[in-house]
């Protein structure tokens, strides 16, 4: 076998299903077995079709709009006005065309239709990527439409939500086809059309289909939460909301039957928010984006608790959301909103209220402070814009300024250089739950608003080769990989053994004028990489040592995209100039790399590869920054 291909032995892949845990492990399995059983054919019957209208014509004396900048009102109309044609923004990126109505069981990429569309989701099958079919049914162009008739009171926008809605349910019978087959799908489904009709006035009196709507998706969400907790990740958390909203909702309605969907959903939510949240505010999938979408859905939460006058979440959740809170603050760049592209990333943007792009974390942040802080983290109107919305209050209380911070328990740490003008954010393994991606000591650099070293992001879920191995692997990130091989060996598709811990790592420390840190690792090989970062105003040092089994070792420094140019053991472009201390110029090279800021797009960039023979090598990299001195 070779090392491209390294799985993990026997005993690895046991040590490793223990590790996700025995109650994990029979949950999935549970569902997997009646899903061959047919089980659950007999739990969620097939329904019957119907249709709506799902919102009653709104009351124009009641449309109240925000207080807009021209900029935000035109990006605002432009964006809704291509929905009402058929063009939609999928896994956040441009618009594309998927039909006005859409079809609901193709993807719109290609001509992929769901196999036997209307059968019970439990049988339905995709010959494509499946999120592919997914994505349209999740309504993220809802609340963009009713943001839009509640701003301009044109007719086009709410006509057109209602029509797609009415649409959906008559091509979607209960649990006939893929749309129902995920429970987190049902539930930001059900989100999406529940915080649309509150932006229309449409909840004071609802129409029978729009709480025939929630009453089914709660149904559904409720069957198959005990596979969501196995997964150990954001589907029991968002599907513990859907049930927590839909339930209480119902309720404040006057259905009585939402109420043990309103407490199962909030004791869910309360399990899996203790779990899943570690003590420094890190998420159990290690990715920054699904940190967001954690934070989107808990906020999303909090205000619906609020709108719907239930009682508080217990003082531990409200605590882990503040440090949740806290965690995507430090790891957002404040001059650009955007944030490291590190771990999985499918394009997901829950309850979008701002017209700011994908990657701009700030309105999120902002969101989540205002709710949980009582603090705003920035003086920014487009940063205030779901606030707007939302009908919430901008704290008086400024949040302190981002600092040095390491997050000892979800493994990841921020430095900060002393100008404030250069930060970097580092992953280092310290894993409770299953890591995701091959990123070990990488390395995340920023200037100015600007990513110079940067992380591939993940492109796809269901990618073919080399794509599928590459993104997680460890050539797509800032790091050390030893030959062709992954830092851990392959369990199966997205499951990784072997999993690291590092084994010796420093504090944050300030040494002449540098902020430092150390870590290292050694893999189940016996490789190990020694890493050590010091972070000032004009020039940040990596130092890398490496030793142990291994035959080559090959350090990568994945540069922002532009034109570079190597001169001996130095490499220069778009305004920075990288320095290699203890090789040869004939162990430097640039190669291509890819990276993908959206889901299903991918680009290329530079990449500074560095080659070192078998045993143990010391190298230093130092990274001028942009305007200092040669």
């Amino acid at each position: 076998m070779s090392d491209r291909v390294w799985l993990a032995s026997r005993s690895e892949r046991i040590k490793t299903l223990l590790r996700l845990g025995v109650c994990n492990l029979a949950r999935v399995g549970l569902y997997r077995l009646a899903s061959r059983l047919g089980l659950w054919r007999a739990i969620c019957p097939l329904g019957d079709s119907w249709a709506g209208p799902m919102f009653s014509a709104p009351d124009e004396k009641q449309r109240t709009p925000i207080a807009l900048s021209k900029d935000q009102q035109a990006d605002l109309l432009s964006e809704a006005t291509e929905v009402t044609k058929g063009k939609v923004r999928l896994f956040s990126g441009p618009t594309i065309e998927i039909g006005n109505p859409p079809c609901w069981h193709a993807s719109p990429y290609a001509v992929h239709l769901a196999d036997a569309p209307l059968e019970h989701w439990s049988v339905a099958r995709a010959s494509c990527d499946i999120k592919e079919i997914w994505e349209a049914s999740r309504f993220t162009w809802a609340p963009l439409l009713a943001r839009a008739w509640r701003q301009s009171g044109d007719s086009i926008y709410i006509s057109t939500l209602d029509e797609w809605t009415t649409d959906w349910v008559q091509a979607n019978p209960p649990n006939a086809g893929l749309n129902w087959a995920c429970g987190q799908e049902a539930s930001f489904r059900l989100l999406h059309v529940l915080l649309s009709a509150e932006l229309v006035s449409a909840t004071a009196t609802p129409t029978p289909s729009l709480i025939r709507f929630v009453q089914e998706h709660v149904d559904r969400i409720a069957a198959t939460t005990s596979y969501a907790i196995g997964q150990d990740n954001n589907h029991g958390t968002s599907e513990a909301i859907g049930l927590f909203v839909g339930g209480g909702w119902l309720v404040a309605h006057g259905h009585e039957a939402g109420r043990r969907y309103r407490e199962r959903g909030r004791r869910m939510l309360d399990e899996r928010v203790k779990r899943l949240i570690m003590r420094d505010g890190g998420f159990s999938q290690y990715s920054v984006n699904y940190h967001r979408l954690l934070l989107d859905s808990l906020s999303i939460a909090e205000w619906w608790r609020r709108r719907l006058g239930e009682p508080s979440f217990s003082a531990e959740v409200i605590e882990l959301a503040r440090r949740a809170t806290d965690w995507l603050y430090q790891m957002v760049d404040e001059t650009c909103g955007r944030a490291p592209n590190i771990g999985a990333n499918d394009g997901a943007r829950l309850l979008a209220l701002s017209t700011t792009p994908y990657t701009d974390y700030r309105s999120s942040v902002q969101l989540a402070s205002a709710l949980f802080l009582n603090e705003r983290a920035y003086d920014d109107e487009l940063a205030n814009e779901p606030l707007l919305w939302l009908e919430i209050d901008l704290p008086a209380s400024k949040r302190k300024p981002r600092e040095s911070r390491l997050f000892g328990d979800s493994g990841w740490l921020t430095l900060h250089a002393e100008n404030r003008r250069s930060w970097a954010c580092i992953r280092y393994p310290r894993y409770r739950f299953r890591p995701g991606h091959s990123d070990a000591l990488h390395v995340d650099l920023w200037h100015d608003g600007k990513n110079l070293l940067c992380d591939a992001g993940s492109y796809a879920y269901a990618a073919s080769e080399p794509w599928q191995s590459y993104f997680p692997g460890v050539a797509a990130h800032n790091t050390i990989g030893f030959g062709d091989r992954d830092q851990m060996p392959r369990v199966s598709r997205f499951l990784y053994g072997g999993w690291l811990k590092a084994s010796a790592m420093t504090e944050i420390e300030l040494q002449d004028g540098a902020v430092i840190w150390t870590g290292e690792y050694t893999d189940s090989r016996g490789a190990s990489h020694r890493r050590t970062v010091h972070a000032s105003d004009a020039v940040w040092k990596i130092v890398d040592e490496v030793d142990g089994g291994h035959e080559e070792a090959v350090l990568r420094w994945r540069l922002s995209p532009g034109d570079y140019s190597l001169d001996g053991t130095e490499c220069s472009g778009n305004g920075i100039r990288i320095h290699v201390v203890g090789v040869d110029s004939d162990q430097m090279t640039l190669t291509v790399g890819w990276y993908s800021l959206l889901y299903r797009e991918m680009n290329e960039l530079p990449v500074l590869e560095v080659r070192l023979g078998a045993g143990a090598s010391k190298v230093i990299t130092e990274v001028h920054l942009p305007g200092t001195d040669k």
